[in-house]
């Protein structure tokens, strides 16, 4: 699977530079991970029985293989894909609710308003992580969900909010 480096995701302006680039951490990918690794155990326990029964066997191993392999790769390329991507002008947030479906949207520097930051519960204040929110002048919002050490990524953006209005 061939992935993309974020400059190639979107069309940076002349003389804009990448200052930072936040996806969901991944610790929060775990349950899709796990399930995807209990079909693939799950899929080999079960090959001697599935290859021994014929070419309905066989096939039924190998559609269930390239089932599970599928799925894998798409949550992958999803998680991948879904990000928010910082310049020293501007904030994009590009989502990706399918395969075929992309939103970007992005705010400039000079439009921002605020930067929040929320941490809700044990969990979250445990594995540090939590959500940051920009509110712009125009109502708009980008809202980055599940980050890591989101108090650090407030202050990041906060600074640029200070340092560029």
């Amino acid at each position: 699977m061939h992935m993309r480096r974020p400059e190639h995701i979107i069309q940076l302006k002349s003389g804009e530079r990448i200052s930072l680039v936040i996806r969901e951490y991944l610790i929060m990918q775990l349950p899709w991970l796990a399930s995807a690794g209990a079909g693939y155990f799950g899929l080999m326990f079960f090959s001697y029985y599935l290859l021994s029964r014929g070419p309905v066997g066989i096939a039924l191993w190998f559609v269930s293989l390239v089932l599970v392999i599928f799925f894998f790769s798409r949550r992958v390329w999803l998680w991948y894909y879904e990000i928010v991507i910082v310049t020293d002008r501007r904030c994009i947030d590009v989502q990706r609710p399918g395969l075929f479906t992309k939103t970007v949207k992005e705010l400039p520097w000079s439009g921002v308003d605020d930067v929040q930051f929320s941490q809700r519960g044990v969990l979250a204040t445990a594995l540090h992580y939590g959500s940051v929110v920009i509110f712009s002048t125009t109502g708009d919002r980008i809202e980055l969900q599940h980050v890591y050490q989101p108090e650090k990524v407030r202050d990041i953006l906060a600074e640029y909010v200070e340092k560029l209005c």
